[in-house]
C-alpha cells in the first residue's frame, strides 16, 4: 500500500473491496489465461500430479471458471478455500488445507503471491513464484522463493532444469 499512497489503515477495506470486485461474475467472465499458460500447465500435468488451489471465496464460481478456461483435465484435484466463518475469516489457513493433501519436501507450489511463498515454507516444500500475477518480482524476491520467474509459461523448462529432469 505504501507504493500507492493509500493510508495503511485502509488496507483491509481496500483488500476486501478488490476481492469483492474481482470475484463478481462479470469480472470472472473477462478473465483470460496468460499467453502460454495452458500449454505450460498441460506440460506439467503430463509429468506431475497437479492440484489447483485458490483462495476464492465462491468455490462454485471458481469451479465453473476452471471448466470455462478448459483447465480441469490437467489437475488431479481442484480446490478452493471458499468458506468463511461469521467473522469473515477463512475457516482454515491455506497451509492447513494443503497439509491434508500429504505434500512432501519433493513437492512444489507454483504461486504468484507472497502468501504462496509463506505457505510453501510452512509446509516445508519448494516454491516457484511467478511475477505475472498479483505481485511483482521485487515483492516476491523479498520472500526468497526457490525459483522466481516472470510467468507461468517459463515454469516447465525452468523447473525441469532445477530438478535435472524433463517436464
Amino acid at each position: 500500500l505504501a507504493a500507492t499512497g493509500c493510508p495503511k489503515e485502509l488496507g483491509p477495506r481496500l483488500r476486501d473491496y478488490v476481492r469483492d470486485h474481482i470475484e463478481r461474475p462479470e469480472a470472472l467472465a473477462r478473465d483470460r489465461l496468460f499467453a502460454g499458460a495452458k500449454a505450460a500447465i498441460e506440460a506439467l500435468g503430463v509429468a506431475h500430479d497437479l492440484i489447483l488451489f485458490s483462495l476464492r471465496r465462491d468455490g462454485e464460481a471458481f469451479q465453473r471458471q476452471v471448466d470455462q478456461l478448459g483447465l480441469r483435465p490437467f489437475f488431479v484435484k481442484v480446490m478452493s478455500a471458499g468458506k468463511r466463518d461469521e467473522a469473515g475469516t477463512r475457516e482454515t489457513p491455506k497451509s492447513a488445507i494443503l497439509r491434508k493433501e500429504g505434500l512432501t519436501s519433493r513437492d512444489w507450489i507454483i504461486g504468484d503471491s507472497e502468501g504462496d511463498v509463506v505457505t510453501a515454507r510452512q509446509l516445508g516444500i519448494h516454491i516457484c513464484a511467478v511475477s505475472s500475477g498479483v505481485r511483482d518480482a521485487n515483492v516476491l524476491a523479498d520472500r526468497h522463493p526457490d525459483l522466481l520467474l516472470g510467468g507461468v509459461a517459463q515454469v516447465p523448462g525452468e523447473l525441469a532444469k532445477k530438478l535435472g529432469a524433463t517436464v
